[in-house]
């Protein structure tokens, strides 16, 4: 692979609504700090730091995550890598259920 690796790596563990039995999650912020590391590893890719985006509980916002994966899709030419990795729920849209989210 002779291109440029970029990562957006996002990991929600703690919500601030908690409606209809949403719940907090013990590992996905860990999750995602873990894959982050691993990735600039010589076996995780040797993904440079400044190419991952991480955003983690609060700092996931559907603003910021919109931001980080534009930023880096403007970066990014057609030989390069963008990965993506998420961790934290999701769910059906109630009214599609063919359509689903993932919950920040």
């Amino acid at each position: 692979f002779r291109g440029r690796k970029f990562a957006v790596i996002i990991g929600v563990s703690d919500y601030k609504f908690q409606d209809a039995g949403l719940k907090n999650l013990n590992y996905a912020d860990d999750d995602a700090r873990a894959i982050a590391a691993f990735l600039q590893t010589p076996a995780g890719g040797g993904f440079v730091s400044s190419d991952i985006k991480l955003l983690l509980n609060a700092d996931a916002s559907l603003l910021a995550v919109r931001s980080a994966l534009l930023e880096t899709a403007k970066r990014a030419r057609a030989e390069d890598l963008i990965f993506i990795f998420i961790a934290g729920h999701g769910a059906p849209d109630p009214v599609a259920s063919q359509n689903l989210y993932f919950l920040l």
